[in-house]
């Protein structure tokens, strides 16, 4: 397990897709992911419509 916290934001206007912009902090885990740190950047869309999604996402993990 390895657990974040998401700092990111959605544009809600109902009339567009609603853009998506994420940084997923990661500091905590279990097992092999203990000592595990990383970010996570996430952008995308959502279709409010049909509540679908897409979107692309880089990061790093680090080990010690």
């Amino acid at each position: 397990t390895w657990t974040g916290i998401d700092d990111g934001v959605i544009d809600r206007d109902p009339n567009r897709f609603g853009a998506i912009s994420s940084l997923i902090t990661f500091n905590e885990g279990t097992g092999y992911l203990a000592r595990a740190t990383g970010q996570i950047r996430v952008i995308g869309d959502v279709n409010f419509e049909t509540g679908g999604s897409s979107g692309r996402y880089v990061g790093q993990v680090c080990y010690e």
